[in-house]
């Protein structure tokens, strides 16, 4: 083989190697920055979903401050009514700020999400579990460790968005621009990964797991409320001693409200009870709490129970809080059960009336007996 021609290959060779290097190190460059778009963007769109189910039910998360025993000081200020547009703000600067601004941002979502965190934390160290509505309504439930790894998982996600931000001088959205066939594979691949995460996870009702259903029957006309026996149960006295259902409603008809002290819906359904039961003698009034519950912080306008393991407000279909169900005085239900704040607080409405409506019929009725009898013996 010549040496000339040996040379001369080799040479080449060398030559294309060291004009590869910076396309490799492009690439390299490129494929470590182009997963980091992804925490600002996940980032962005969990306070803008946040945000947007705020804004949809205030209610709730005033409802949140109350449950995790924030500084009451937060509520006066108007925390809970500026809070979703404070995440509203971070979530459009996270996506449109380029550097170094983008930095400044990327740590105060750092600390809004090691905020959230720290008071979820809090909130598991109290005596008595605490239902909070973090994402409104769409994310209302039990404040669990599940609920802290995810504000872990959250707080990390926002120092990796911090990292983009400080190897980039461009916003998020500049990259999103700019960015080759390759970086929307890698944000379809997430998509993807999210979508398959999610349908593998929530596997739907699980075998074997029944849900007690409302007391009504299924087969009934829609507008028709078919009473059915009062189921076998129990609650408990505050004292300990366990008494029946049946036995509860023995004599006159009972309102048993299941509530939770900590959830602000189920303060203001509570604040209820005692006017309710006020203005209707026909009924006795009972509130029912699990047996967590912090007895000191339930009202003692009203009587109530507890309800071990919640199996009788299982069995009466009174899953959630508020809810509540009306015992007829002759073993059968009455009416509901009924859940949430508005159709408890309608529920009541309902019963005073027709209530109101019994009265007034049979105060006419008693009315016309002295006028019949004047002319039966006339």
């Amino acid at each position: 083989m010549p040496r000339g021609s040996f040379a001369g290959s080799a040479g080449h060779n060398v030559l294309m190697a060291r004009q590869d290097r910076p396309a490799q190190a492009r690439s390299y460059t490129f494929l470590v920055s182009s997963p980091l778009i992804v925490p600002a963007l996940l980032i962005a769109a969990v306070l803008l979903l946040s945000a947007v189910a705020k804004l949809v039910e205030p209610q709730a998360t005033s409802d949140a401050f109350t449950s995790l025993r924030l500084p009451s000081m937060l509520a006066r200020t108007g925390m809970p009514r500026l809070l979703p547009w404070a995440e509203i703000a971070l979530a459009l600067a996270l996506l449109l700020t380029p550097s170094p601004l983008s930095r400044i941002v990327a740590v105060l979502a750092v600390l809004l999400m090691a905020a959230y965190t720290g008071v979820i934390a809090r909130a598991l160290r109290f005596e008595h579990p605490v239902d909070c509505s973090c994402f409104g309504k769409l994310g209302a439930g039990r404040v669990t460790q599940r609920t802290l790894v995810r504000n872990l998982l959250l707080t990390a996600t926002a120092v990796l968005a911090w990292l983009s931000a400080s190897r980039t001088e461009d916003s998020v959205l500049g990259q999103l621009l700019d960015g080759s066939a390759r970086t929307w594979g890698w944000l379809a691949m997430t998509v993807l990964t999210g979508a398959l995460a999610w349908l593998i996870v929530d596997r739907g009702a699980e075998p074997g797991r029944h849900v007690a259903t409302t007391p009504t029957a299924e087969a009934a006309d829609d507008d028709e409320y078919v009473r059915l026996p009062i189921p076998f149960g129990a609650l408990e006295e505050p004292e300990g001693n366990v008494i029946g259902l049946r036995t509860i409603a023995q004599y006159h008809a009972v309102l048993l409200a299941f509530l939770n002290e900590s959830c602000g819906p189920c303060v203001r359904a509570q604040s209820l009870l005692a006017g309710f039961d006020e203005a209707n003698p026909e009924i006795a009034v009972r509130s029912v709490y699990r047996e967590y519950a912090n007895r000191e912080a339930i009202p003692s306008d009203v009587p109530w129970y507890v309800d071990p393991a919640g199996q009788t407000g299982a069995a009466l279909g009174a899953m959630s809080t508020p809810s509540a169900v009306l015992l007829g005085a002759d073993g059968f239900i009455a009416g509901g059960p009924v859940h949430g704040e508005e159709a408890f607080t309608q529920f009541l409405t309902d019963i005073s009336e027709e209530l109101q409506q019994a009265r007034e019929e049979a105060a006419a009725l008693q009315a016309l007996q002295p006028a019949e009898t004047d002319a039966i013996s006339g």
